[in-house]
């Protein structure tokens, strides 16, 4: 994280959640099972698969301080600005699923900013969103000649994939404690709706070798690197040894794996984020698929 760093790792956690002054709680229509039948007896086309679980959208936010700006002032205003959007999930046709996929969105909406699997998340979203604020408090009273510039944690976790084939969850955060710039970070995770448990590539794929060959031929055509530069000149300097490797941090949806990189994970911040696309017809024949 730049800037000062994981605020969660510099003061202790408390939890405010009466404090939270916005949480919106909207229910939306699950589509009901099944296909319908056109009048003719024949297959209605304009049909959906129905939804695997059923969820409901949450919002907490909260912000201290005027974070609008003053009368002409082309300066930003000293505040602190949190926002955490998740889903609710509140059913699924197999409990198990209901309950690793809850886990998980929980995990990832309660986690401190940068959210790492190493550390352990808040006890819910509410104290992550009151010790945020309260630790901006803190540190601008502390720190008062370093603090004319504001906090900001945005979080979004989403049902990409919702069908009885798979159900995977994305998270995407971007946040800003001061320094020279934010940072943004983003988890992706996939279950098998049939028995709940956490998907990885290897569920996918039998033939990694190949899985990793048609990965780098997507990134380097993604990242307009030619066959014959090495991936370090084209400024991808963190890949180990010089050589392209797919990460853990990867989803399904429609037959296309997604693999994430967050900035400084495999160049400099300057080069961004990579989200590599890998439909997996490209993997080739030779790499048997493993269909759930």
């Amino acid at each position: 994280m730049a800037g000062h760093g994981d605020p969660a790792a510099r003061a202790p956690r408390r939890d405010l959640g009466s404090a939270v002054i916005a949480m919106v709680v909207t229910v939306v229509l699950v589509a009901s099972a099944g296909c319908g039948a056109g009048g003719d007896g024949t297959a209605d086309s304009s049909a959906v698969a129905p939804d695997t679980l059923s969820h409901v959208p949450v919002v907490v936010e909260r912000s201290e301080g005027d974070c609008g700006r003053g009368d002409g002032d082309t300066t930003a205003v000293p505040c602190v600005t949190v926002q955490v959007k998740y889903p609710d999930i509140t059913g699924a046709p197999v409990a198990a699923l209901a309950d690793s996929v809850r886990a998980f969105v929980l995990s990832v909406a309660a986690a401190a900013p940068g959210v790492s699997e190493r550390t352990e998340p808040y006890p819910s979203v509410d104290s992550l969103v009151s010790s945020f604020v309260n630790q901006y408090e803190e540190y601008s009273r502390e720190m008062p000649t370093e603090f004319p510039h504001s906090w900001l944690l945005e979080r979004d976790v989403v049902i990409a994939c919702n069908t009885p084939s798979i159900v995977s969850v994305r998270a995407d955060e971007s946040s800003y404690l001061g320094g020279a710039h934010g940072m943004t970070v983003a988890r992706l995770a996939s279950f098998d709706p049939a028995t709940g448990r956490r998907l990885g590539l290897a569920d996918w794929v039998s033939d990694t070798a190949a899985a990793t060959a048609a990965g780098e031929r997507a990134f380097r055509e993604q990242r307009d690197i030619t066959d014959g530069q090495s991936l370090a000149r084209a400024g991808f300097i963190f890949f180990e040894d010089g050589r392209f490797s797919l990460n853990d941090n990867v989803m399904l949806c429609d037959d296309t794996l997604t693999f994430h990189y967050d900035p400084y994970e495999i160049g400099p911040y300057s080069i961004g984020p990579t989200d590599l696309r890998l439909p997996l017809s490209a993997i080739g024949d030779s790499t048997a698929l493993i269909r759930k």
